[in-house]
Order: structure tokens, then C-alpha cells, then sequence
């Protein structure tokens, strides 16, 4: 049996594959009781045979959805959120607009939208160069975030960083978000921000389809990593 495929079967009998040979099964693929289960479902044994099932990661489990690597300037940033998780996290580094002196900005849209839908958020953050302590919030009218003070770089290695807690149950999307800013010196421009953005009115069946990033005014983002993960609950 050594270096054999066990159970080859050619119309007549069950026999072994020569050694070599490769079983491929990309005509028909692999039934099990008459289906070949769902995307993501894996074929588990359930004691007294066996069928397709959902993958069991335990909750808490985090699945990488995407990455995104910015190595030059673009004018947004676009993240999908893909899956059917009802909680997301999309960290974030290296994010930067150059010497421009832009800060991030966060925007949301849901399922097919277009980002027409207004935003309401609540920010609270210090930044250590000049701007101090800054509170603020926006009841309707706004499309974007602004997470000022917190990152403002100074010079092409000044960076933010953080992440977004998305939480995408229908009717209640929300995102709880981090911002934090070092410059190259590690003196100048220190800064955090915490926020929350949602939707001004949502709907009982809305959910967040995009999250977009940007810099402020007219600047672009130069750098950035952004990975998005799906947290299971069960």
C-alpha cells in the first residue's frame, strides 16, 4: 500500500491508483448525500457519518477578510466588508499624507449605497503638538469623520495608526474607532482620538457595505496598511 491511492474505482471493481497518479475530481467534484455543501462549509464526520458543516472556529475566533497595502498616493481608501460576521476589525498602520499636514478622515456607506447618507459621531482626543483637548459632535449633514488632533504629519515618516471596531448588526451598524500618531522624532505631533460614528437614520435592515479612509482637504494618502478581519460568535 505503500506510496497508493486507496479506492480508485473504474466502472467495475474498486482498485488502487498506480503510484503517481494524481485523483482529480474537478469535473464533478466530491457529493455527499446528494450535495457538495455551502462556501466556507468543511466535511466532518458527525459520529454516524458524514456530512458538510459549518467550520467550527469557537467564538472569538478572527478571520482574515482582506488587506489592503497604499504604496502610492490615492484619494481614498476603500474597504469592503465582506461575510456575514456581525462584528469586524479593521486595523490600520503606517497610514500618511505626505507633508500635507492631513489628518484622517473616516467615512461609511451601507449595502449599494453611494456614501449619501449623513453620519452622526462623537469624537474625544488630545494631540500633543498644539490643538490640546478637543470634543465634537455632528448630529446630521456630515459625510465623513474627522479625528483631528490626533494625526496631523509633519514630514514623510510621520504616521497613524489604529483600528475600527465595526459592529454591522442590521439596524444598529456602528463604528468605535482608535486613532494614535507618533512622528519620526517621537517628540512632536503626539496624539490620540477615540470616536464613534453611525448613521443618522438607519433603517431596521441597514448594515455598513464600505468604510472608506481619506485625508483631510485635498491631500492624499501616501502610505498605509489596512487588514480586515470577521470575529466569530459561535
Amino acid at each position: 500500500m505503500a506510496n497508493r491511492f486507496p479506492l480508485s474505482l473504474d466502472g467495475t471493481a474498486i482498485k488502487e491508483l498506480p503510484s503517481g497518479d494524481n485523483l482529480d475530481l474537478t469535473g464533478s467534484g466530491i457529493s455527499i448525500s446528494g450535495g457538495q455543501g455551502a462556501d466556507g462549509q468543511v466535511l466532518t464526520s458527525t459520529g454516524t457519518g458524514v456530512a458538510w458543516e459549518n467550520a467550527s472556529g469557537g467564538g472569538g475566533a478572527w478571520t482574515r477578510i482582506s488587506t489592503t497595502n497604499v504604496t502610492s498616493a490615492v484619494a481614498t481608501v476603500e474597504i469592503t466588508i465582506s461575510g456575514s460576521y456581525d462584528y469586524y476589525v479593521l486595523r490600520y498602520s503606517g497610514w500618511n499624507a505626505g507633508t500635507s499636514n492631513g489628518y484622517p478622515m473616516f467615512g461609511m456607506t451601507t449595502v449599494g449605497g453611494s456614501y449619501s447618507e449623513t453620519i452622526k459621531y462623537l469624537r474625544n482626543g488630545y494631540g500633543g503638538d498644539t490643538s490640546g483637548s478637543s470634543n465634537q459632535y455632528a448630529a446630521s449633514g456630515q459625510a465623513y469623520a474627522s479625528v483631528w488632533p490626533v494625526a496631523r504629519p509633519g514630514s514623510t515618516n510621520s504616521s497613524a495608526f489604529g483600528e475600527l471596531h465595526i459592529s454591522n448588526v442590521a439596524g444598529q451598524p456602528s463604528i468605535h474607532g482608535k486613532a494614535h500618531i507618533i512622528d519620526d522624532d517621537q517628540s512632536l505631533d503626539l496624539g490620540m482620538t477615540n470616536f464613534v460614528i453611525g448613521f443618522d437614520s438607519p433603517n431596521s435592515n441597514d448594515k455598513i457595505g464600505k468604510v472608506r479612509i481619506k485625508a483631510d482637504g485635498a491631500q492624499n494618502t501616501q502610505a498605509g496598511k489596512f487588514v480586515l478581519y470577521g470575529i466569530a460568535t459561535s
